[in-house]
């Protein structure tokens, strides 16, 4: 249908942690600093799947070639 938004798929603060691999702690940690993005649905907290996967990409280091070093083994 035309005009209608796309629908989110949001998880809670327990399944978001599970997600990322860290502890809702963390996660709630944050949440108070504002580094990570989420909705406030009533008095629950909740957070978009495709904002947490940008949040591991963004956090991605990639490899640094050494040099006399071969990749292989």
């Amino acid at each position: 249908m035309a005009g209608t938004p796309a629908r989110r798929d949001l998880v809670s603060i327990g399944e978001a942690a599970a997600l990322i691999a860290r502890s809702e702690r963390h996660l709630r940690r944050l949440v108070a600093e504002r580094r990570v993005r989420f909705y406030k649905v009533g008095r629950s907290i909740r957070f978009d799947v495709a904002d947490l996967e940008a949040l591991l990409d963004a956090a991605v280091v990639e490899p640094v070639g050494v040099p006399g070093l071969k990749s292989g083994r």
